[in-house]
């Protein structure tokens, strides 16, 4: 039995396996568990190969034989490929393995997963050293079911496949080696076939998002397939692939190369793509490029520091996962902040950082100043496109000491349903009134906003408003006095036909336990109380719910809890004390 494992690009979000036993069943005829050990607690726990990442395109970049290459003649199946129905599962980190049925149905989706259908059609769980002639047989089937049968497959033909074909280029361009390499010429031809159709599939309108990483990406490729491999040269046209992955960095990214998705995580993804893209670009300007690379490189790093906590993980701002891409941070120390530029962070003058509605304070407790904790702030209100927009506006976290104790819920792609509600407004800190939900991010944006910030002696002070409820017009302004900080939330509403009730929510860090007197919430961790939250104005009473949180690990779910203000009046004031 022949087991492919979770292969994952170095550009790409990656997370080690997670640690909950899964439970031992068949799934569908498609699929089946293997298990090989037993957890902590006695439970069966399934087999997870992981295979270490391959290099990203430039691997494939500056090879003299690629100038000539030719496109090889393919042996066209009249059937599809006959494999051993044991012989090849897949395996992703998330989810038990699935045996593949012979034929191979490219279609399935046995999870009903986005996260484990884009594996399957990256071809990315398929390993570049795989058994020459079961890879054959793949391949020939992979052909077989989209290009010679033309089958409806959403996931090849259709926007939310552009991410996985890219991946599925880069890995056709490793077998199409292998096979030349073994002297297989029908195999190569194969490739040749998926490759220039996928091209051309890939320059369709249909088929790209423009503005998003996906779209960046897909032109990368396309131009790496021109610069490197002149035989797919014909199935491409560099010239309109160049003038819309241009329109795309520039609606990424600001001017000073901050992008506009909503998200740290994002920030490290789209960079090296857009390094990348710059390098590749036809009109290459070598002043030009440096210039603008450098301003990228030196903005990135800094919006990236500023929301690194000590213990080397990011506040889970946005669409942001909470652990650093490693093989980035690797590849491009540039936008690494060293050991003296972190310490230094904090300190005075170094403690403030707002841009593209993501807002970041952070103080460190010196013997200069009178602070007596340190702090770490961060909060968002901005709408700069769809891409990785939540619901989320007027959200913050905050942590005294190196302890979360008011968090956001985190992000993950895995479970449609869990990820959509931990999207929303009632999971995050923010400000819902009953009946009035925000509005769908796919509106025209409007109105969200940091109205004002600034630095004051003894912390900061933040304003931030949105006009993203109807009928409504909701602000927050956030200041840090010393060890307090405030909350002052007000609600202007332009129609008064249904009383006002609104739910003031803070999300809590899953350690963080609360104990409700009155007005007041006082939060532990463990027997040792961190912090006290009051409502010093305004009526109202204070109720508690669970939420989905996300960790480290991006697949595993937790559980974590909000405080819910619940008052009908139109300004509420908090008082946060530590």
């Amino acid at each position: 039995m022949i087991r492919c494992g979770d292969r994952r690009h170095p550009r790409y979000f990656s997370s080690s396996p997670p640690g909950s036993a899964r439970e031992n069943r068949l799934i569908s005829p498609y699929q089946q568990l293997s298990y090989n050990g037993r957890s902590a607690r006695g439970a069966l726990v399934p087999t997870i190969t992981v295979i270490r990442a391959s290099s990203n395109f430039a691997r494939h970049a500056g090879r003299s034989k690629n100038q000539n290459m030719q496109i090889a003649p393919a042996a066209m199946p009249s059937s599809p490929a006959t494999i051993p129905m044991d012989a090849i599962q897949v395996e992703h980190a998330a989810f038990p393995t699935v045996v593949l049925a012979d034929p191979i149905d490219w279609a399935i989706n046995p999870y009903n997963s986005p996260a484990w259908l884009h594996h399957f059609m990256s071809l990315r769980w398929i390993p570049a050293d795989f058994e020459a002639d079961l890879l054959f047989q793949i391949v020939k089937s992979f052909y077989q079911f989209h290009c010679a049968k033309k089958s409806r497959n959403p996931y090849y033909t259709h926007l939310r496949g552009d991410h996985a074909a890219v991946i599925r280029i880069e890995q056709l361009l490793t077998f199409r080696e292998r096979f030349s390499e073994l002297n297989n010429v029908p195999a190569q031809g194969i490739c040749d076939r998926i490759i220039r159709a996928e091209a051309v599939n890939l320059q369709r309108d249909a088929m790209y998002r423009a503005g998003h990483n996906h779209g960046l990406m897909t032109d990368i490729m396309l131009l790496t397939l021109w610069n490197d491999y002149p035989a797919y040269r014909g199935s491409i046209d560099p010239v309109m692939i160049a003038a819309r992955g241009q329109a795309t960095l520039d609606e990424m990214f600001t001017r000073d190369g901050i992008t506009r998705e909503h998200s740290i995580s994002y920030q490290e993804h789209n960079y090296p793509l857009a390094v990348q893209f710059l390098d590749l670009h036809p009109d290459h300007n070598a002043a030009l490029i440096k210039k603008r690379k450098a301003t990228f490189a030196e903005n990135t790093k800094k919006i990236l520091s500023f929301a690194l906590r000590d213990s080397g993980d990011y506040l889970a701002i946005g669409d942001t996962l909470r652990s650093p891409n490693k093989n980035i941070r690797a590849s491009h120390p540039e936008i690494v902040a060293n050991e003296n530029e972190l310490a230094t962070l904090g300190s005075k003058g170094y403690r403030l950082y707002c841009d593209t509605g993501l807002f970041f304070y952070k103080r460190r407790k010196s013997v200069d100043d009178s602070f007596k904790k340190n702090i770490h702030f961060s909060a968002t209100c901005g709408w700069n496109s769809v891409n990785h927009k939540q619901d989320d506006e007027l959200s913050f976290c905050l942590e005294i000491d190196g302890e979360l104790v008011f968090d956001d819920p985190g992000y993950t792609v895995n479970v449609v349903p869990r990820d959509r509600a931990i999207r929303t407004a009632s999971a995050h800190s923010t400000i819902e009134i009953a009946e009035s939900p925000f509005c769908d991010i796919r509106d025209s944006a409007r109105g969200s906003r940091i109205a004002a910030w600034f630095e004051t002696t003894n912390g900061f002070v933040v304003n931030m408003a949105h006009d993203r409820v109807a009928d409504h017009a909701i602000s927050r302004e956030i200041s840090l006095y010393g060890e307090y900080l405030t909350i002052r939330d007000k609600i202007l509403r332009t129609n008064f036909r249904n009383p006002l009730l609104a739910f003031h929510n803070f999300v809590l860090h899953p350690d963080i336990q609360a104990e409700v007197s009155g007005l007041k919430v006082k939060l532990y961790k463990g027997n040792t109380v961190v912090a006290e939250i009051e409502a010093v104005e305004g009526n109202g009473s204070w109720t508690s719910e669970n939420l989905d949180y996300i960790g480290i690990d991006k697949y595993l779910y937790l559980i974590t809890k909000k405080m819910v203000f619940k008052s009908s009046q139109e300004f509420c004031e908090f008082k946060i004390e530590f």
